[in-house]
């Protein structure tokens, strides 16, 4: 995955009807057991975000796009420290019709923030097994880190699936902030630990005509 910033491709198009994704921001974390998840995002604009991973060894990755609702997926090839991504289909989503209703109980909840520095900020959420919080379910623990952009959280809510509950009624992330550090204790006693391991800046374009979009 190092070699995955070294120079990325550009694809430009005439088309003045292309649909274009510029991204100048790359982020890679480092999971357990040696798995990464990487992001690309543009730093001025949070309509949209690539999200690239690794399926059975092949690197595959997709556009979300909010703003349009509908998402482009990708097969990604290492040539000679290049990557080269090539563009396969396209699904349409409903996000918001697709966001499961809320149902949390956030009296269950605690949350502690505490300021580091002037650059990071640390946070823990607590889960009670109920609202007198005399006994611990799970919980979290959050370094975030300050950055010179005004890019939106949602990739931090992506990492507390395990939690039944709807993050962002529970805690709002600062904008211009990204996670650093996560440590996230199960309820089961199973640990998942995410750390950043490269944030750069990249100047990478994606194009695409309509008439080559392909919906699956």
């Amino acid at each position: 995955m190092n070699k995955f910033i070294a120079i990325f491709l550009f694809f430009f198009c005439q088309n003045v009807f292309c649909q274009e994704y510029y991204f100048d921001t790359f982020l890679e974390y480092e999971r357990l057991y040696s798995q990464n998840d990487v992001f690309m995002l543009n730093s001025s604009n949070y309509d949209y975000v690539f999200y690239c991973y690794n399926i059975s060894g092949n690197l595959e990755g997709k556009i979300i796009d909010h703003k349009n609702n509908i998402e482009h997926y990708y097969t990604l090839t290492n040539i000679n420290n290049s990557i080269e991504f090539k563009y396969i289909s396209s699904k349409k989503r409903n996000y918001k019709k697709e966001e499961p209703p809320c149902e949390m109980k956030t009296e269950n909840f605690e949350i502690k923030t505490v300021d580091i520095d002037s650059l990071n900020k640390s946070y823990e959420i607590i889960e009670y097994n109920n609202k007198k919080k005399k006994r611990i379910y799970q919980n979290a623990s959050i370094i975030m880190m300050k950055i010179d952009t005004q890019i939106l959280p949602n990739l931090v809510y992506g990492f507390f699936n395990h939690f039944p509950i709807c993050d962002r009624n529970l805690i709002t992330f600062p904008k211009n902030y990204i996670p650093k550090h996560i440590k996230i204790n199960y309820f089961n006693n199973a640990i998942r630990e995410v750390t950043l391991k490269q944030n750069k800046k990249i100047n990478t374009l994606l194009t695409l005509k309509p008439e080559d979009i392909k919906y699956n």
